[in-house]
Protein backbone atom coordinates (compact mmCIF):
# COMPACT_ATOMS: atom_id res chain seq x y z
CA UNK A 1 0.00 0.00 0.00
CA UNK A 2 1.11 3.71 -0.97
CA UNK A 3 1.71 5.00 2.53
CA UNK A 4 0.16 8.44 1.32
CA UNK A 5 -2.61 6.98 0.92
CA UNK A 6 -3.63 6.08 4.36
CA UNK A 7 -6.44 6.90 6.21
CA UNK A 8 -6.97 7.11 10.32
CA UNK A 9 -7.86 3.53 9.95
CA UNK A 10 -4.63 2.19 8.00
CA UNK A 11 -2.24 3.61 10.86
CA UNK A 12 -1.27 0.17 13.16
CA UNK A 13 0.19 1.19 16.51
CA UNK A 14 3.83 -0.59 16.12
CA UNK A 15 3.65 -0.14 12.39
CA UNK A 16 7.52 0.56 11.59
CA UNK A 17 8.88 1.50 8.05
CA UNK A 18 11.80 2.96 6.85
CA UNK A 19 12.67 4.62 3.79
CA UNK A 20 14.28 7.28 2.01
CA UNK A 21 18.09 8.24 1.26
CA UNK A 22 19.66 11.77 0.91
CA UNK A 23 23.57 11.96 1.03
CA UNK A 24 24.54 15.97 2.76
CA UNK A 25 26.75 17.62 1.14
CA UNK A 26 29.54 20.34 2.93
CA UNK A 27 27.99 22.91 0.36
CA UNK A 28 24.47 22.80 1.60
CA UNK A 29 25.54 22.57 4.89
CA UNK A 30 27.46 25.51 5.03
CA UNK A 31 24.54 27.15 2.62
CA UNK A 32 21.83 26.38 5.09
CA UNK A 33 24.00 27.61 8.24
CA UNK A 34 24.34 31.39 6.21
CA UNK A 35 20.77 31.63 5.88
CA UNK A 36 19.38 30.25 8.94
CA UNK A 37 22.13 29.22 11.66
CA UNK A 38 25.30 31.22 11.20
CA UNK A 39 27.05 29.38 14.09
CA UNK A 40 30.72 28.76 13.44
CA UNK A 41 30.78 24.67 13.48
CA UNK A 42 27.80 25.32 10.65
CA UNK A 43 29.66 27.64 8.56
CA UNK A 44 32.89 25.80 8.00
CA UNK A 45 35.56 23.39 8.96
CA UNK A 46 37.89 25.33 10.28
CA UNK A 47 35.73 26.55 12.98
CA UNK A 48 34.45 23.31 13.93
CA UNK A 49 37.70 22.29 14.25
CA UNK A 50 37.50 24.39 17.54
CA UNK A 51 34.73 22.75 19.09
CA UNK A 52 33.63 19.09 20.19
CA UNK A 53 32.37 18.32 17.22
CA UNK A 54 36.23 18.26 15.61
CA UNK A 55 34.51 19.75 12.41
CA UNK A 56 32.30 20.89 9.87
CA UNK A 57 28.52 19.99 11.11
CA UNK A 58 24.83 20.19 9.89
CA UNK A 59 22.35 22.54 11.56
CA UNK A 60 19.79 20.33 13.45
CA UNK A 61 17.56 22.16 11.93
CA UNK A 62 18.51 21.19 8.46
CA UNK A 63 18.58 17.94 9.70
CA UNK A 64 15.01 18.12 10.28
CA UNK A 65 13.95 20.13 7.27
CA UNK A 66 15.85 17.16 5.12
CA UNK A 67 13.56 14.51 7.28
CA UNK A 68 10.42 16.70 6.34
CA UNK A 69 11.15 16.37 2.59
CA UNK A 70 11.67 12.70 3.12
CA UNK A 71 8.15 12.23 5.05
CA UNK A 72 6.62 14.56 2.50
CA UNK A 73 7.90 11.97 -0.38
CA UNK A 74 7.07 8.75 1.28
CA UNK A 75 5.35 9.05 4.31
CA UNK A 76 2.62 12.03 4.22
CA UNK A 77 -1.19 11.03 3.82
CA UNK A 78 -2.57 12.71 1.20
CA UNK A 79 -5.51 12.66 3.24
CA UNK A 80 -3.92 14.60 6.33
CA UNK A 81 -4.70 17.53 7.92
CA UNK A 82 -1.71 19.07 9.29
CA UNK A 83 0.00 18.52 12.58
CA UNK A 84 -0.85 20.31 16.08
CA UNK A 85 3.22 20.04 16.50
CA UNK A 86 5.82 18.11 18.40
CA UNK A 87 6.04 16.39 21.73
CA UNK A 88 9.75 16.64 21.76
CA UNK A 89 12.53 16.71 18.96
CA UNK A 90 16.19 15.63 20.22
CA UNK A 91 19.53 15.83 18.32
CA UNK A 92 21.29 12.12 19.12
CA UNK A 93 24.48 12.63 16.95
CA UNK A 94 25.84 15.76 14.79
CA UNK A 95 25.60 15.51 10.86
CA UNK A 96 28.36 15.44 9.25
CA UNK A 97 29.41 15.88 5.17
CA UNK A 98 28.68 13.08 3.07
CA UNK A 99 26.36 10.99 5.89
CA UNK A 100 23.50 9.77 3.66
CA UNK A 101 20.11 10.02 6.16
CA UNK A 102 16.75 7.89 6.21
CA UNK A 103 13.73 7.91 8.40
CA UNK A 104 12.49 5.14 10.45
CA UNK A 105 8.45 6.04 11.09
CA UNK A 106 6.95 3.93 14.18
CA UNK A 107 2.99 4.75 14.98
CA UNK A 108 2.27 4.81 18.35
CA UNK A 109 -1.01 5.81 18.83
CA UNK A 110 -4.03 6.42 16.18
CA UNK A 111 -7.33 7.09 17.61
CA UNK A 112 -10.78 9.31 16.36
CA UNK A 113 -11.61 13.02 17.45
CA UNK A 114 -14.37 12.88 19.90
CA UNK A 115 -15.59 16.36 18.87
CA UNK A 116 -14.86 15.83 15.25
CA UNK A 117 -15.44 12.01 14.07
CA UNK A 118 -14.26 12.74 10.52
CA UNK A 119 -11.09 12.84 11.29
CA UNK A 120 -8.57 11.37 13.96
CA UNK A 121 -4.50 12.03 15.70
CA UNK A 122 -2.02 9.74 14.60
CA UNK A 123 0.75 9.61 17.20
CA UNK A 124 3.93 8.81 15.30
CA UNK A 125 8.06 8.38 16.47
CA UNK A 126 9.93 9.71 13.79
CA UNK A 127 14.00 8.96 13.86
CA UNK A 128 16.66 10.09 11.12
CA UNK A 129 18.89 7.33 10.62
CA UNK A 130 23.09 7.68 9.01
CA UNK A 131 24.61 5.28 6.64
CA UNK A 132 25.51 3.46 9.95
CA UNK A 133 21.58 2.68 11.41
CA UNK A 134 22.79 5.21 13.85
CA UNK A 135 19.85 7.66 15.23
CA UNK A 136 21.27 11.32 14.39
CA UNK A 137 17.90 12.95 15.70
CA UNK A 138 14.55 11.55 16.79
CA UNK A 139 11.18 13.52 17.30
CA UNK A 140 7.72 12.59 18.47
CA UNK A 141 5.17 14.16 16.65
CA UNK A 142 0.98 14.06 16.33
CA UNK A 143 -0.52 14.19 12.76
CA UNK A 144 -4.51 14.74 11.80
CA UNK A 145 -5.96 12.27 9.69
CA UNK A 146 -9.39 11.91 7.42
CA UNK A 147 -10.89 8.45 8.05
CA UNK A 148 -12.05 6.60 5.48
CA UNK A 149 -15.73 6.06 5.95
CA UNK A 150 -16.10 9.77 6.82
CA UNK A 151 -14.46 10.22 2.49
CA UNK A 152 -16.81 8.05 1.19
CA UNK A 153 -19.70 9.16 2.98
CA UNK A 154 -19.27 13.01 1.58
CA UNK A 155 -18.79 11.29 -1.84
CA UNK A 156 -22.52 9.22 -1.46
CA UNK A 157 -23.77 12.56 0.36
CA UNK A 158 -22.49 14.64 -2.45
CA UNK A 159 -24.28 12.11 -5.23
CA UNK A 160 -27.71 12.23 -3.06
CA UNK A 161 -27.15 15.99 -3.48
CA UNK A 162 -27.17 15.88 -6.60
CA UNK A 163 -29.98 14.03 -7.44
CA UNK A 164 -32.35 15.99 -4.84
CA UNK A 165 -31.70 19.25 -6.52
CA UNK A 166 -32.03 17.56 -10.13
CA UNK A 167 -35.94 16.68 -8.48
CA UNK A 168 -36.57 19.82 -7.20
CA UNK A 169 -35.83 21.33 -11.12
CA UNK A 170 -38.98 22.12 -13.65
CA UNK A 171 -38.76 20.80 -16.41
CA UNK A 172 -37.70 24.20 -18.41
CA UNK A 173 -34.64 24.29 -16.06
CA UNK A 174 -33.96 20.27 -16.44
CA UNK A 175 -34.40 19.95 -20.31
CA UNK A 176 -31.99 22.36 -21.47
CA UNK A 177 -29.02 20.41 -19.10
CA UNK A 178 -30.61 17.76 -20.20
CA UNK A 179 -29.84 18.10 -24.58
CA UNK A 180 -26.37 19.14 -23.84
CA UNK A 181 -24.89 20.06 -26.80
CA UNK A 182 -27.85 18.87 -28.86
CA UNK A 183 -28.51 20.86 -32.28
CA UNK A 184 -31.86 23.00 -31.65
CA UNK A 185 -33.49 20.73 -34.48
CA UNK A 186 -33.07 17.77 -32.01
CA UNK A 187 -34.24 20.28 -29.34
CA UNK A 188 -37.28 20.99 -30.73
CA UNK A 189 -37.87 17.42 -31.94
CA UNK A 190 -38.00 16.02 -28.34
CA UNK A 191 -39.21 19.32 -26.99
CA UNK A 192 -42.49 18.24 -24.81
CA UNK A 193 -45.89 19.15 -26.39
CA UNK A 194 -47.74 19.69 -22.94
CA UNK A 195 -46.75 23.33 -22.22
CA UNK A 196 -48.34 24.24 -25.54
CA UNK A 197 -51.27 22.03 -25.09
CA UNK A 198 -51.88 23.46 -21.76
CA UNK A 199 -52.35 27.12 -23.12
CA UNK A 200 -54.21 26.55 -25.74
CA UNK A 201 -56.79 24.92 -23.53
CA UNK A 202 -56.43 27.68 -20.89
CA UNK A 203 -57.29 30.45 -24.32
CA UNK A 204 -60.29 27.93 -25.09
CA UNK A 205 -61.52 27.91 -21.75
CA UNK A 206 -61.68 31.81 -21.42
CA UNK A 207 -63.38 32.10 -25.43
CA UNK A 208 -66.46 29.87 -24.51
Amino acid sequence: MDLRERFLEDFIPGHCVTFGARTVTAEEIVAFAREYDPQAFHLSEEGGRATPYGGLIASGWHAAALTMRMLADHAVSRHGLGSPGLDELRWIKPVRPRDTLSVRVTVLEARRSRSKPDRGLVRQRVETLNQNGEVVMVWTGTVLVRCREASQGRSRTAGISRVREAARMTWPEWFPLACGNRSSRTRRRFAPASQPRRALRRRRTRGG
